[in-house]
């Protein structure tokens, strides 16, 4: 982290280069903050209200999620097992979660594994998986680079993503196999309400009397 306000995300790959014609510009800074992080890790999203980020890591069998507060300035992690929710915590780990999103006004992160074709929301503050959702379809693609015409092509595996529609509370898995959208209603959320308003007394103002008003 930069600074309160600001964080930078790297993952390792091949060197590039970028050119501009005009008005380029690069910043550098001193890290605020720095935390180490899984070399397979494969997604990231934040909560534009709570500032956390949620961390996705496809090839672990343990803390395939993790959550940074920069406010704490924590890092707490929660390990995902096959078919378990809520408290559960046995069975086979889980693999495969490549893509996270946040619906910031219930602060639930939503994460999509393409492996398993599912979709979980998860809660930040209880460290749990709320509820599993499957897609139905298939959320992994296979193609091949330039060499396609070859007799062994190479072969490059594109996962599906996952978005939230916070103000209709819909989440969008982007399914790669199947070419097509699954649209995931997250609920309803409670509305607020106001039943009670007590304001502090005010006292009454002091308003001094005029010399020439006094009789005398």
């Amino acid at each position: 982290m930069l600074d309160a306000n600001n964080f930078q995300y790297f993952q390792a790959d091949q060197d590039d280069t970028s050119t501009c014609a005009t008005n380029c510009v690069a910043s550098s800074g001193v890290p605020f903050l720095t935390y180490t992080i899984s070399p397979s890790t494969a997604g990231i999203a934040f909560n534009p209200i709570t500032r956390t980020a949620v961390l996705a890591d496809k090839n672990v069998t343990f803390a395939q999620h993790s959550f940074l507060d920069p406010q704490s300035q924590s890092l707490a992690s929660m390990t995902g097992f096959a078919g378990a929710v809520r408290a559960g915590k046995s069975g086979s780990p889980e693999l495969g979660a490549t893509n996270v999103a946040f619906q910031p006004f219930s602060n639930t992160a939503v994460s999509f594994n393409p492996l398993l074709n599912q979709v979980s929301l998860l809660d930040p503050t209880a460290l749990q998986r709320l509820a599993i959702i499957a897609t139905g379809q298939n959320g992994v693609a296979t193609g091949c680079t330039t060499g396609c015409t070859f007799t062994t092509p190479t072969s490059v595996t594109i996962p599906g993503a996952i978005a939230v529609d916070s103000v209709h509370n819909l989440a969008f898995a982007v399914n790669s196999g199947s070419s097509n959208i699954s649209e995931i209603k997250l609920g309803k959320i409670k509305t607020v309400q106001i039943q009670q308003v007590i304001t502090p007394a005010i006292d009454a103002p002091t308003i001094p009397v005029p010399r020439n008003f006094l009789r005398p």
